[in-house]
């Protein structure tokens, strides 16, 4: 175990060492090489639960969030 906190402690401190833009460019690939792994199925689950924690209604003139995700 001491190896795998050596290793986690190195990619952080690797990963501040990098520009906010580079840091943000590397979560896009990341963040695209998890969708080439999501099955259709996980890839449907994924969108319904995104819209459902962005969800948003607009009632008296202000914008309020909606949630139908249980928080834990």
């Amino acid at each position: 175990m001491p190896d795998e906190e050596a290793v986690l402690r190195r990619r952080r401190r690797e990963c501040w060492q990098l520009t906010p833009e580079e840091r943000m460019e590397r979560f896009f690939r990341l963040q695209e090489a998890s969708f080439a792994m999501m099955s259709e199925k996980g890839w449907e689950n994924f969108h319904r639960r995104n819209r459902q924690k962005r969800r948003v209604s607009f009632d008296d003139g202000k914008w309020n969030k909606v949630s139908d995700i249980q928080m834990p």
